[in-house]
């Protein structure tokens, strides 16, 4: 539902962004052409898989530790990465991480482990 949520919510900032573009447009009255910026264009669908489980658990009597896989990314070329992640929506990109999306044009991406400990 979070993901429908997103994906609707994505969608509205891209026709928001296509009405300011549509009045920058302008329409060439003799040949009907449009010139001005173009529209945005909705990517498709990432594929979504399921996150992985907790690598390590240790407990002990003095607390617990884990280390769990986090996606990471880094941007490779900005021309491939879909228009809805312009501007780099870091925020955007760590979701469709957590949802479990691990290809997103344009973007490397790997997993490193996040270590965490608690003591009693």
């Amino acid at each position: 539902m979070k993901q429908a949520q997103e994906a609707a919510e994505l969608q509205r900032l891209i026709d928001e962004e296509n009405e300011r573009i549509r009045a920058k447009q302008q329409v060439d009255e003799e040949t009907g052409e449009v010139t001005g910026p173009d529209l945005i264009e909705a990517s498709p669908k990432p594929v979504f898989v399921a996150p992985l489980p907790v690598v390590t658990k240790v407990m002990t009597d003095q607390g617990s530790s884990d280390v769990k896989m986090v996606p990471k990314f880094l941007l490779t070329d900005i021309a491939k990465v879909p228009t809805y992640l312009l501007a780099l929506n870091e925020g955007a990109v760590k979701s469709l991480l957590k949802a479990g999306v691990r290809q997103i044009d344009g973007l490397d991406i790997w997993e490193e482990p996040d270590v965490s400990w608690r003591s009693k």
